[in-house]
């Protein structure tokens, strides 16, 4: 068996990637049952999928996260552990006695995997535990707990422990494990890799878009923050706003960060919102030209990219700052937009951009932006999971 556990995320947060995840590894194993545990509303938002819910060998499971911390995946907790340790001991519950387990973090906390460790050690029957890490292994190279308890249960103990369940971490783009690698080279044989996967849905309902006429439209999408380059997006916003008027438009799809400044009056063309349905969200990406990515080394260097791919689901050039992990994209799948060093720099692309209006050039990045999405395709990434898992846990999982 399976069992898949959401252990840190609510509602609408991260579900279009948990979706097709969980799709790579139900299809991955079709002889085995897989089971799903999630919060409730995050449950809602996966099932809305009609795929995921026709794949026979899957089944769904509500739990409740613990209170402590949520969105703070780095911040170590004694109460949190011990919510986590028993929500592990629910989740494993659906096994029967004896059967082979496999654990699948979809994401963690700091404390998770040592809950998660210490429960599998509690049932009859060998478990081995795959920890999916998503935005949160900058804490592992960032301020350490000072309390030796705190710091025993921090996210780079829980990276460098050697549990006695067989453990393994599975990074989601190559650039984070290299850096991960580079912090922390004892970890070499214990990092794979699952690119993220591109939804195949919404990626097949995208509309290619005319760069010759009419305004260009620009957008940042998700969360506006330092790490992302919000303040960036806006000072290049407002500058070629004031510059080409009407001829440009500039759309923050999301919410805004307490730290991020307010856009200047007129500058977007709606206000930054925390609370976008899934369906608006596309709705308002789809009218996009470009996605702007103005990302800063730290975060980003060990953390994928969600918006990279929104960016390849539907086939928006970029106009990114260069980081390990924009230059990754651009070298795999060659002329995907705009990688400048910095914010001025690209403010000097897109004004070239409006200048030249290149729609034979713009039409070439979509055409590239579409094969890389083909590369992340369910059918590309099943067989990558099943040699990851079946390496990783010889003999656990039925072929």
């Amino acid at each position: 068996m399976i069992i898949i556990v959401e252990p840190s995320w609510k509602g609408h947060f991260h579900a279009p990637g948990n979706t097709s995840t969980i799709k790579v590894i139900t299809r991955a194993f079709p002889n085995e049952e897989v089971r799903f545990f999630a919060e409730e509303n995050h449950l809602a938002e996966v099932r809305q999928d009609a795929a995921l819910q026709a794949l026979p060998n899957l089944r769904f499971d509500t739990i409740t996260l613990p209170k402590d911390h949520f969105g703070s995946p780095g911040t170590v907790s004694l109460s949190r552990l011990r919510d986590e340790f028993r929500m592990m001991r629910h989740a494993l519950g659906a096994a029967p006695p004896g059967e082979n387990v496999l654990l699948f973090l979809i994401s963690t906390t700091a404390t998770t995997p040592f809950a998660a460790a210490a429960a599998s050690l509690m049932r009859r029957g060998r478990v081995g535990l795959q920890v999916g890490y998503h935005g949160n292994l900058s804490d592992a190279v960032g301020k350490r707990p000072r309390n030796p308890v705190m710091r025993a249960l921090d996210t780079r103990a829980a990276l460098l422990t050697r549990f006695p369940v067989s453990t393994r971490h599975l990074l989601l783009e190559e650039p984070i494990r290299e850096e991960l690698l580079r912090h922390f080279p004892a970890l070499a044989n214990r990092l794979d890799v699952l690119p993220l996967p591109v939804n195949e849905r919404e990626a097949s309902e995208q509309t290619p878009l005319d760069l010759s006429s009419g305004p260009v439209r620009v957008g940042l999408l998700g969360i506006g923050s330092q790490a992302k380059g919000g303040d960036t997006f806006l000072t290049l916003a407002a500058k070629l706003k004031a510059r080409w008027g009407e001829a440009v438009e500039f759309d923050h799809i999301g919410s805004k960060a307490k730290s991020q400044p307010d856009a200047p009056e007129g500058v977007l063309l709606q206000p930054p919102s925390s609370h976008l349905p899934r369906s608006e969200f596309v709705e308002r990406l789809r009218r996009l030209h470009y996605i702007c990515l103005p990302m800063r080394r730290g975060y980003y260097d060990l953390s994928a990219s969600g918006t990279m791919i929104d960016a390849l689901t539907f086939g928006k050039p970029v106009l990114a700052t260069r980081i390990p992990l924009t230059e990754h994209f651009f070298r795999a799948y060659g002329d995907i937009g705009e990688l400048r060093d910095t914010g001025e720099e690209l403010e000097q692309a897109l004004d070239g951009i409006l200048q030249r209006r290149d729609a034979a050039r713009y039409a070439a990045q979509v055409e590239n932006l579409r094969e890389a999405a083909q590369s992340r395709r369910l059918d590309r990434l099943v067989p990558i999971y099943y040699r990851l898992a079946q390496d990783g846990f010889p003999g656990l999982l039925r072929a």
